[in-house]
């Protein structure tokens, strides 16, 4: 049976400790899901029937940013972005964040632009649906 020196078992401990921190930044102190759908549409002309053509998902880069309330226009770190994420070729994400007042922009290659969104995260997490716009009308 072969022993571990103490550089092996200190290594060793060294890793663990990484890979728990890892951890733990992934979630963070009261993180919360933040998952969603990104759709573009319209995706035919408002003389197509719309049940006919669904607005599809779409890949997307996501911004999260804090958001200014009405009791706190001018507080700080409004505006600030304190995530990032991508939505992949199917549409959807999952961003984490802490529970909060947040304002998500999304930004679409083959969109014109993306509807901004605002949003409340309570610590249990929430789904969302961000709109994408082609400019066919």
């Amino acid at each position: 049976m072969s022993r571990i020196s103490p550089l092996q078992s200190a290594l060793l401990s060294v890793a663990t400790l990484a890979l728990l921190a890892a951890c733990a930044s992934t979630r963070g102190a009261g993180g919360a899901e933040l998952t969603g759908l990104v759709l573009l549409g319209p995706q035919c002309a408002a003389s197509v029937d719309s049940e006919g053509c669904p607005d599809l998902p779409t890949s997307a880069d996501i911004v999260v940013r804090q958001a200014a309330t009405e009791s706190h226009a001018k507080s700080a770190g409004a505006g600030e972005s304190i995530a990032r994420g991508s939505a992949g070729e199917d549409g959807r994400f999952l961003i984490l964040v802490p529970p909060g007042d947040y304002l998500l922009e999304a930004t679409a290659l083959a969109a014109m632009s993306c509807t901004p969104l605002q949003v409340t995260i309570p610590s249990e997490g929430i789904h969302v649906t961000i709109t994408c716009e082609t400019g066919i009308r």
